[in-house]
């Protein structure tokens, strides 16, 4: 049987056309739910791991051949050839050939892209290596059954979930290809094998895709060498002033952060979550509040409380100031940044430049292991179903409530930003995933940036964020223009101390991962889903329509009232959603008590009953997949009967607040 599925898998990967003049075949791995990810072989990239981890020392034609790397960005002890534009197929299998017989090979490993070769586009293509992401059906798999499927397939297990991470769900572990050299069989192969073979243990099986982009734009120079001519606090208070190039604001076109000060919210007590890039500074004179880290890049798996780099990128530490940069301390220096939590707690987790899937999956499993209140995502990377597990487990038990139950960890990610809003390379994954908070950003002007443009904030053509439909789930937007934070100190780790102004989507996450932060700090038993809905509740409608600035129709999907393609559910206002919460009672949630009373048969019984209850029962994927009514008896039956196996959460409601939980299993 394996011989035969392995044949017609050669087929389909093994005699791919590399025509450099033409499409080349389509390629795919499997989906949780048995859907294929569909992707093309960039034909001008040759990826390859040699015997010994060495550099490839063999026979190149100079002439066809761009350039040549070894132990680049992530990709430890890879070499990767780039073709010139004078490459034809046949050089391509030479070449290749000419790999396969100096006796060096390792292992080919295939470089994806989401679009047909054009030789005059620019292709945005992600690298695999020799890592597969696995998550089993059963959370508490046997070792055995671990050990059993190494040996079959020649694997070696890199990165085991945590025993710390709870056992009622299913984590992603990370193996990796050892063996004897092949010149056909690479990840992509081998994570399909997985899926369809085994699947009686193998729940998802995708090959470690890398290449992910932080979502900064680029600013022009003279914002970047004078920053105190820029009113880059303008997000936290903008009354209408000058804020750059002579160009003055709109009065109250900012987040509202001010005004959640003055109530005294500033993050104290709640742990933030970042994953990113570039490294981050334990002695920056202007950050203070960075617990232990923990290095996601593959064989380093360890934490951090000093200085920790994965390059001299600052995507990270801008990130950082953002949310916690010190307030007040401008006398003791140029200390010229404020972050809108600059209370709370920072738990950096680091990834390499060019992210991969399996570090996300590290970073996430790690903070749901910390039990870390918000995680912030300031990238784009494209989907995967072990990364979309971990989300789903971040929302189901993250977050512990002391009581048994799980409140669930506020994810908050970027939409990605698009010049022209018509890049369709740009992903917006995880943004638009089920509990994420999907963040677009606006400007000074509160507009949403380069759709409707009334100043031209960037001094050439404005960056913008991505809009989408209700189907993307996305939430709200928030100022992303000429952001004034931290950067790494010299760019280079000088202690200089430098500073740095960003425009993106990567500042507007922050910014709202910081207000779900002041939100927690009034009320820490809010769950994930309360969160999110009082920052949507919260956002200001600005420009709607037909008001004398409309430009935005907040009705444009009747089935969605409140929701615009481009503002969502509006400009985020932290006082706003603030003072949504006062009206949320103090949730302390109690467990449940039930009895199984047949094999999938459970009975609740309650204490009392207010005639304001009801009950929702969710599966795994947070679909609500049974209601009742306003209860009017102490005493409900709940069957999983007719449902597949696994974990539900049944949830109890008083007047629409979840005041008490329980886990039931199948």
């Amino acid at each position: 049987m394996k011989i035969t599925i392995l044949i017609s898998l050669l087929f389909l990967f093994g005699n791919s056309n590399f025509g450099f003049s033409q499409n080349i075949d389509s390629v795919f791995y499997y989906n949780e739910d048995g859907t294929k990810s569909w992707w093309y072989l960039q034909p001008d990239v040759l990826l390859f791991r040699c015997q010994n981890d060495s550099a490839y020392t063999g026979y190149l034609d100079t002439v066809v051949i761009e350039e040549l790397n070894f132990d680049f960005d992530d990709l430890v002890n890879f070499n990767e050839i780039l073709f010139n534009s004078n490459a034809t197929l046949q050089d391509l299998l030479a070449i290749k050939d000419s790999i396969i017989n100096s006796g060096q090979l390792s292992i080919f490993a295939p470089v994806l892209t989401q679009y047909p070769y054009d030789p005059n586009v620019q292709q945005l293509y992600y690298r695999t290596d020799d890592q597969i992401l696995v998550t089993f059906h059963n959370p508490l798999i046997d070792s055995l059954v671990i050990d059993s499927l190494m040996s079959e397939y020649s694997l070696e297990l890199v990165h085991r979930p945590s025993p710390n991470l709870n056992d009622d769900v299913s984590w992603t572990y990370i193996f990796k290809m050892v063996g004897k050299p092949d010149t056909i069989m690479n990840s992509m192969l081998l994570a399909n094998m997985l899926y369809m073979y085994e699947q009686a243990y193998v729940k998802i099986a995708q090959p470690n895709i890398i290449g992910g982009e932080p979502m900064d734009c680029e600013l022009v120079v003279e914002t970047s060498l004078n920053p105190n001519s820029t009113h880059g606090t303008w997000h936290i208070d903008n009354s209408g002033g000058l804020i750059w190039n002579g160009m003055n604001g709109t009065a109250d076109a900012d987040a509202d952060i001010c005004e959640c000060w003055q109530e005294g919210f500033t993050g104290e007590g709640i742990k933030i979550g970042i994953i990113d890039v570039g490294g981050f500074e334990y002695d920056h004179p202007d950050l203070s509040t960075l617990a232990p880290g923990y290095d996601c890049i593959m064989n380093n798996g360890t934490y951090f409380t000093t200085n920790t780099y994965s390059d001299y990128d600052g995507h990270g530490m801008s990130v950082a100031g953002v949310i916690g940069a010190t307030p007040n301390n401008h006398d003791t220096g140029e200390k010229i940044a404020v972050g809108v939590a600059f209370d709370a707690e920072i738990h950096p987790y680091l990834v390499g430049t060019e992210i991969s899937s399996a570090q996300i999956v590290i970073a996430l499993q790690k903070a749901i292991e910390d039990e870390v209140d918000i995680i912030n995502m300031s990238f784009v990377i494209e989907y995967s179903s072990n990364i979309v597990n971990e989300l789903n487990n971040a929302r189901l038990v993250g977050r512990p409530d002391g009581n048994g139950g799980f409140l669930g960890i506020i994810m908050v990610a970027t939409t990605g930003n698009d010049p022209d809003n018509t890049n369709s390379y740009v992903s917006n994954f995880p943004a638009n995933q089920l509990g994420v908070i999907g963040v677009g950003m606006t400007n000074p002007d509160d507009l949403m940036v380069a759709t409707y443009l009334v100043n031209d904030w960037s001094g050439t053509f404005e960056y913008c964020s991505i809009g989408g439909d209700p189907s993307y789930g996305y939430d709200v937007v928030a100022p992303g223009t000429l952001i004034q934070t931290i950067d790494l100190q010299g760019n280079n780790g000088d202690n200089s101390g430098d500073y740095v102004i960003k425009t993106g989507t990567s500042v507007s996450s922050p910014i709202v991962a910081s207000i779900a932060a002041l939100i927690l700090e009034k009320n820490p038993n809010l769950t994930s889903a309360q969160v999110t809905q009082v920052l949507r509740d919260g956002a200001e409608k600005v420009h709607a329509l037909p008001s004398p600035t409309g430009v935005y129709d907040y009705n444009f999907f009747p089935s969605t009232p409140g929701y615009d393609p481009y503002m969502f559910y509006g400009r985020v206002s932290c006082i706003n959603s603030l003072n949504e919460v006062v009206g949320l009672p103090e949730v302390d949630l109690d467990q449940l008590i039930l009895s199984r009373v047949g094999e999938h048969l459970y009975e609740l019984k309650m204490d009392k009953l207010t005639g304001n209850q009801n009950l929702k029962l969710y599966n795994t994927l947070g679909e609500l997949v049974w209601e009742t009514g306003t209860l009017d008896s102490t005493t409900t039956l709940i069957s999983l009967e007719n449902y597949s196996n696994g974990m539900y959460i049944l949830n109890l409601y008083e007047k629409g607040t979840l005041s008490a939980n329980s886990k039931l299993v199948r």
